[in-house]
């Protein structure tokens, strides 16, 4: 179970039909007519919300012991899970612990405690929503205006106007990596310089180019496909591998 599918039957916020909002959204993702891409960043978001619920450590146990698993490292393993069993075994303490807290302290008084953490995980959903949005909004001008001009000699400077470009940065050198919409997005050598700056090999496998690793391990428990968004996103997320990496959308 991911974070964005964990409930809380304590304290539920309410729309202004008294419906609480995890049922609103529940409901509004059934919905036939939910696009893919607000789909998949609904739940991202919330995943990066609510995953700070976790306890401390635990994560990273997780981490630990999947690359131990990875590595046939039994010693570490086995240290690993013991460790992972003390985090479990105290959470019931701590768990009382922080029902004395909320006897005795507001939610905003716990935000405010907390600031300078909110407002930098505040500012990480506002930087992922109007990186995603953005590049959302510019595929979808991208592909309409494709469809307006398969006889158009100029389709294709069109489609460069409107594509997203990312501009990846480390140790003081820079790579573009453009946003390729549809079928150009499958001609990974046009993009070499900035996968090989991303230690990434293009292969190629039945006829068609990939790269290699062929994907991204986002957590301790999902690996996705290695895409251009992906790659972003990994970046932005400081994702294992992709620490010393900034990125920047510069169109």
């Amino acid at each position: 179970m991911n974070a964005a599918t964990q409930t809380n039957t304590e304290t539920q916020t309410t729309d202004s039909k008294g419906k609480s909002f995890k049922n609103t959204y529940e409901e509004s993702l059934k919905a036939q007519n939910v696009q893919a891409g607000a789909r998949n960043l609904s739940e991202e978001l919330l995943n990066i919300m609510l995953s700070h619920r976790v306890p401390a450590g635990f994560s990273d146990l997780n981490i630990k012991i999947a690359e131990a698993a990875k590595r046939n490292d039994v010693d570490s393993i086995l240290s690993l899970s013991q460790q992972l069993k003390n985090v479990k075994d105290n959470e019931a303490a701590n768990q009382k612990a922080l029902a004395d807290l909320k006897k005795k302290h507001t939610f905003s008084d716990v935000l405010q405690a907390f600031n300078a953490e909110f407002e930098e995980l505040a500012y990480q959903v506002a930087s992922r929503t109007v990186s995603a949005t953005h590049a959302l909004i510019v595929q979808a001008g991208s592909k309409q205006s494709g469809k307006k001009s398969k006889d158009n000699a100029d389709s294709g400077e069109t489609q460069k106007r409107t594509m997203a470009i990312f501009k990846i940065t480390k140790d003081g050198k820079s790579v573009d990596l453009p946003m390729r919409p549809g079928r150009a997005a499958s001609n990974l050598t046009q993009d070499k310089e900035a996968f090989d700056f991303l230690n990434f090999k293009i292969v190629t496998e039945e006829g068609k180019e990939v790269l290699e690793p062929g994907t991204i391990a986002m957590n301790e428990k999902d690996n996705v496909t290695a895409s251009r968004a992906n790659i972003v996103k990994a970046i932005e997320e400081k994702v294992k591998g992709f620490e010393d990496y900034t990125v920047e959308q510069i169109q």
